[in-house]
């Protein structure tokens, strides 16, 4: 069999609408093999009252650090002056 002969089986074979439609299942199912693979499920919605309290707790933490106790503010004036 000459190269050219194989060549020219190798083209007919290649176009036939069989081995096409197997090419387009076959992408196809690798496509969704691959979504499978990686889907990643959403996490459920938070709850209204849980968005109140965990902002309530944000909101007495910022206060806690904006305002500093009382000894700290001493101890840091008093440093202040002897430097």
């Amino acid at each position: 069999m000459t190269f050219q002969r194989m060549f020219s089986v190798i083209i007919k074979v290649l176009t036939t609408p069989s081995v096409w439609g197997t090419c387009v299942v076959v992408v196809l199912f690798i496509n969704f093999a691959s979504f499978v693979q990686h889907y990643h499920k959403k996490p459920p919605p938070v709850r209204k009252a849980v968005k109140k309290q965990v902002a309530a707790n944000e909101a007495a933490a910022e206060k806690k650090e904006e305002k500093p106790a009382e000894g700290e503010a001493a101890s840091s004036g008093e440093e202040e002056k002897k430097a």
